[in-house]
């Protein structure tokens, strides 16, 4: 797997991160997130996530079907956890190494013109062929200076497109989603589904 995440970049030399890192559980993430308290929407998405998957790993044509997603709830409702088990499901589908890293403002928003667009290229690259859970995603709606937050966005539109093997998902509260998604023409094209958490 490792050799072929490796291929398909281009490299000749393997890197951490094509390796899986997960240590062996006794039950699936599916299994786990079946015995949690609703979620009904969430336990469809991930269940249908993790045939995509499947069905990826078997035919090379699925490859740049965009697996990024919007999770849409209040607070308290189960969106990083859940963000954490599409991780461990991409792991134990061959489809990911396993790797987590959830982030918010702050590791996104440079403090100064510029700096907004490294900080993005370094969560992508160390988040390849892995999950990156932006929390609180909202903020690109809220801030002061738009031209920190519309930096970011197209830095995040132009990486999602580059690196098909990050599956981003961004945590959203209710009532924010159209106007998110206004943010850029290329955001809508580049999240494959939305989901909803209850209350």
């Amino acid at each position: 797997q490792a050799a072929k995440k490796a291929k398909a970049d281009g490299r000749k030399v393997l890197i951490a991160s094509d390796f899986l890192i997960d240590a062996v559980e006794t039950i699936s993430a599916l299994e786990r997130l079946e015995k949690m308290t609703g979620l009904m929407n969430m336990k469809q998405a991930a269940r249908e996530f993790a045939a995509l998957s499947r069905e990826q790993e078997r035919n090379d044509k699925l490859q740049n079907i965009c697996k990024s997603m919007l999770f849409v709830g209040s607070p308290g409702t189960g969106k990083t956890e859940c963000g954490r088990i599409i991780a461990k499901i991409m792991s134990e589908e061959g489809q990911s190494n396993g790797s987590f890293l959830l982030v918010s403002r702050k590791d996104i928003i440079g403090k100064f013109v510029g700096h907004t667009a490294p900080m993005i290229s370094n969560l992508f690259q160390k988040t390849r062929n892995g999950v990156l859970f932006v929390d609180e995603a909202g903020f690109f709606l809220q801030d002061s200076d738009r031209s920190f937050t519309s930096e970011a966005i197209k830095e995040f539109v132009r990486h999602m497109e580059m690196y098909r093997d990050v599956t981003v998902i961004f945590a959203l509260y209710p009532g924010e989603v159209e106007a998110w998604l206004s943010l850029d023409a290329g955001l809508a094209s580049r999240i494959g589904r939305i989901v909803k958490f209850e209350d």
